[in-house]
């Protein structure tokens, strides 16, 4: 009938219209696979180029050492100042060091000697004053470390040329003072125990706090608490500041007074506990 026909008809023109478009789409994919083939093709040329220009240049080394090859630059790292410059600057806390562990020890030493003498119940029984007897001990022990420093401070001069003279008289007085105060410290610390082991290991812990509570370890502003103020009034710590501010900044006296005035005030303190240390040795 006709209107199977027409029917038919428009199947006919839907299956047309549906071969055309599936046609075009084709036609687009072969299109854009064409042009991402040639695009894979231009890169892989490119590939290929750079494999061949690294072959190349793998070719034009020479070096047959693996050392070279690894680490084709070498680096040196050099200090800005020299080791003299370095040994210049620990020069005072060496010096401060060496009268501290010098003095505990001889000075302990001496007064342990003194106090085992055959010679103790005539000393004991003489109208001497025990003062006396005390600055005898002292200028024994200051005598010693004395010839010590002499000897340390011209080897120093000899090896390193450091000079101390420019600064000579503000130099010997803190060297005084810290001689005495280290001194004292040791004689007070013999007259206080009568067994050599006990005298050492008391100037051995001793000597170790004075040291750690000090510059020679830690910087003081790194402490915190109350231990601050004993690592900034300790003994050690004023003399090393002092010796770094005479030996190697060359400060004139009045800058050096209070800290001085510190070391002084402790002189006379140890000086009249060892005196009275002595006293109680007696009874």
């Amino acid at each position: 009938t006709d209107s199977d026909l027409s029917s038919l008809k428009s199947n006919i023109n839907f299956v047309k219209s549906s071969l055309s478009s599936q046609d075009s789409e084709m036609q687009s994919v072969f299109s854009s696979v064409s042009s991402e083939s040639s695009s894979g093709r231009s890169k892989a040329d490119e590939l290929l180029k750079e494999v061949e220009s690294i072959s190349i240049s793998v070719s034009l080394i020479t070096a047959d050492d693996a050392e070279k090859i690894v680490l084709p630059i070498k680096t040196e790292v050099k200090p800005i100042g020299d080791d003299t410059s370095n040994w210049i600057n620990l020069f005072p806390t060496l010096v401060a060091l060496v009268i501290l562990l010098s003095s505990l020890v001889l000075a302990s030493s001496v007064v342990l000697t003194e106090r085992r003498a055959k010679a103790k119940f005539r000393n004991f029984m003489s109208p001497t004053s025990d003062f006396s007897f005390l600055l005898g001990a002292y200028i024994t022990g200051f005598i010693i470390l004395t010839l010590q420093l002499i000897i340390f401070f011209s080897g120093s001069f000899y090896l390193t040329g450091i000079n101390i003279f420019d600064n000579f008289w503000s130099t010997l007085l803190i060297l005084f003072f810290s001689i005495s105060i280290f001194l004292f410290i040791g004689m007070f610390i013999g007259y206080l125990f009568k067994s050599d082991e006990t005298t050492l290991l008391t100037s051995i812990s001793i000597a170790s706090v004075l040291i750690f509570f000090s510059n020679a370890i830690i910087p003081i502003e790194s402490i915190k608490g109350n231990l601050r103020y004993f690592a900034m009034y300790n003994p050690l710590s004023i003399v090393d500041s002092l010796l770094k501010k005479s030996i190697l900044f060359g400060e004139p006296f009045s800058s050096l007074q209070f800290e001085l005035l510190l070391l002084a005030g402790m002189f006379v303190v140890l000086m009249m506990l060892t005196l009275f240390a002595r006293k109680l040795t007696k009874k």
